[in-house]
């Protein structure tokens, strides 16, 4: 599909104030009762999505769409999903597939595909053993990161991670 149609524009707009992490702005992509679905984990209505782009500021995320499929208001794309832990742990972000539906030109509801089962396994060597260490040497970290879908949450990924590294320079 072209680069030019407007929806995709949308995104590629959406994408770039993500990544220069302008989430105030990229939050007005959204419509005012607009859900985000992440495979069962649901972010909803102005709040939802202040918080969800704020855990996106607090990891440090990246996000990458690509391949659009688009059927009239829904444009189905790859999603990848890089935070700052993974390029401190040199792994490729997340890839998923994902589905969003417009109304007018804002995203009224974002589906988020699970990952496939060999890109979880592409990850889980290096993410396994990181939650395990976490768990046992920083349960702290581990309940802030488990508290919910906010910029603390984000936040105390990266700290895990740069604990972990630092764990391991010794």
């Amino acid at each position: 599909m072209s680069q030019q149609h407007p929806l995709v524009s949308r995104l590629l707009a959406y994408q770039a104030l993500c990544n220069r992490f302008e989430m105030e702005k990229a939050v007005t992509f959204f419509t005012e009762d607009a859900v985000v679905d992440i495979h069962g984990q649901i972010c909803s209505g102005l709040q939802g999505m202040i918080d969800l782009h704020e855990y996106d500021r607090g990891c440090g995320a990246l996000v990458y769409l690509s391949d659009f499929q688009i059927d009239g208001n829904k444009v189905r794309c790859s999603f990848v999903y890089e935070a700052e832990a993974d390029r401190l742990l040199g792994i490729s972000g997340l890839v998923r597939w994902s589905t969003l539906t417009f109304r007018g030109d804002r995203v009224e509801r974002w589906d988020i595909e699970a990952p496939a089962p060999e890109e979880a396994e592409r990850r889980s060597p290096t993410m396994r053993p990181l939650f395990a260490w976490g768990a046992e040497a920083h349960p702290e970290l581990m309940a802030r990161l488990q508290s919910g879908i906010h910029y603390d949450a984000g936040h105390a990924l990266t700290e895990l991670v740069r604990a972990w590294l630092a764990s391991t320079a010794r």
